[in-house]
């Protein structure tokens, strides 16, 4: 397959016919099994449509493919994370972090991960950083009232759900 075909896969995605560009993405996978992008882009299709277990594995191959990065490392944590398994999605944040700093979805996905595991202090912390790189991040604004409410610390969390939806009514 040539890069074309990646191309119009990718195309056909974005459109919004998920199936289809799986298809396409397998297509190309068995003329090239290495083929990173198709690889990364067939697990996001599984993730999308809730086939966790093979985004996390399809994703995992694609992060040993190319473990640099942080993209495959975080939606595996992300497919990780639905299945329930937080431990793991934690650990691929993180090497998600390591490699992306100030990846903001990584960090506040990180927080829930944190907040399941109930490490409470850890999980503040992790959402503190994203919304001091990014201080309009409604979704992040709600998980800190969350976890200072799991901390007893109410006021603090009535002012964080009120940012939130300040932010996003």
């Amino acid at each position: 397959m040539n890069e074309i075909s990646i191309q119009n896969a990718v195309r056909l995605h974005e459109a919004g016919d998920i199936m289809g560009a799986a298809q396409m993405y397998a297509e190309i996978l068995r003329a090239n099994p290495r083929h990173f992008q198709a690889l990364y882009m067939l697990a996001f299709a599984h993730l999308q449509t809730g086939h966790y277990d093979d985004a996390q594995r399809l994703m995992g191959d694609a992060s040993r493919l190319n473990p640099q990065s942080p993209d495959a490392h975080y939606m595996r944590g992300s497919a990780l994370q639905r299945l329930g398994r937080m431990q793991e999605a934690l650990a691929c944040y993180d090497r998600a972090l390591g490699l992306r700093p100030g990846f903001l979805d990584a960090l506040v996905e990180r927080s829930a991960a944190l907040m399941a595991l109930r490490r409470y202090e850890n999980a503040l912390q992790s959402i503190d950083l994203a919304l001091t790189l990014e201080p309009g991040l409604a979704g992040a604004w709600n998980n800190r009232g969350c976890v200072l409410q799991y901390l007893n610390r109410r006021d603090e969390a009535l002012a964080c759900f009120e940012k939130a939806l300040a932010l996003d009514p």
